[in-house]
């Protein structure tokens, strides 16, 4: 990794209920794990960093059925991102 660079990960797990096949829910609950993935970055550059890009991701998908909530998608998954922090206040950055 490059001078001044970490590596931040974050992990994301969200559970749905489900009706029907499941289908379009599992789609949706997919689709609303790679929107939080696409803006991981814009949060950790608001944050405090100067440069952020995903550099891996890994997800699960996993449909349950719960006995006393019925059947639930689960999508879970970790954000592997390469971070530059902002340099301190009165600091430049070298």
């Amino acid at each position: 990794m490059p001078d001044g660079y970490i590596s931040v990960n974050s992990t994301i797990s969200m559970t749905l209920p489900v009706a029907g096949d499941g289908e379009e829910q599992q789609n949706n609950a997919v689709r609303s794990f790679y929107q939080m993935v696409s803006s991981s970055c814009a949060l950790v550059l608001e944050s405090f960093a100067e440069h952020c890009e995903v550099n891996g991701v890994t997800s699960n998908v996993r449909l349950n059925d719960n006995p006393n909530q019925g059947r639930q998608v689960t999508v879970s998954g970790t954000i592997q991102m390469r971070v530059k922090p902002k340099a301190p206040a009165g600091q430049t950055a070298q």
